[in-house]
């Protein structure tokens, strides 16, 4: 059993039953397991913040989205298809590829920040592979107007933001980004 209080949990040490307890524990929002996995995630984090070639002013913006990519990974990652591992590396790229293009954008920081340098091409095609999967899955199980919800909150989109985009209530919003979560929950954590 993971305990949540330790200061610091060796993922790599750890078996994997303990490795997939604690993963879930932070998706339930077990007091502490987010935390210790956020601290056993921090070395990979610090490299992908490094290998953005962003500012330093940007560092700890782009900590925080990573986290929150860290975040989505728990509640999106399916055992039976991948290692968690390579799964949150993927969603805390991600994250932090979005926050600095988005800056980018609005004349933040400069364009060629947002580039990570070149990966392994077998690498590559094993995290398109895996996302088209999370894809498809989102294709299958969520209703279009949760689908197209979702996938505005996971840009980065405010709930008050996406219902006016769309012309509908906040609480409509809300009530189909907790029907899409759990419908991803059970299809990527069935009991």
């Amino acid at each position: 059993m993971v305990c949540y209080k330790e200061e610091h949990f060796s993922w790599k040490n750890a078996s994997p039953a303990e490795q997939a307890e604690l993963v879930r524990a932070a998706a339930d929002g077990k007091d502490g397991a987010f935390a210790v996995l956020a601290e056993a995630f921090d070395p990979v984090l610090s490299y992908l913040i490094r290998s953005t070639g962003a500012p330093r002013s940007e560092a700890e913006d782009l900590r925080q989205e990573g986290l929150m990519g860290l975040y989505k990974a728990c509640h999106l990652f399916d055992p039976g298809k991948a290692s968690f591992a390579t799964f949150a590396q993927i969603c805390m790229r991600s994250a932090m590829v979005d926050a600095l293009r988005r800056s980018a954008l609005r004349g933040e920081i400069a364009p060629q920040a947002t580039a990570f340098p070149e990966a392994d091409p077998q690498k590559v095609l094993v995290d398109k592979e895996r996302l088209a999967e999370v894809l498809a899955e989102m294709d299958r199980v969520l209703s279009p107007l949760e689908r197209r919800i979702l996938k505005e909150k996971l840009r980065g989109e405010d709930s008050g933001a996406i219902a006016a985009a769309l012309g509908l209530s906040r609480r409509t919003v809300d009530n189909a980004l907790f029907r899409g979560r759990a419908k991803l929950k059970q299809a990527y954590m069935p009991e």
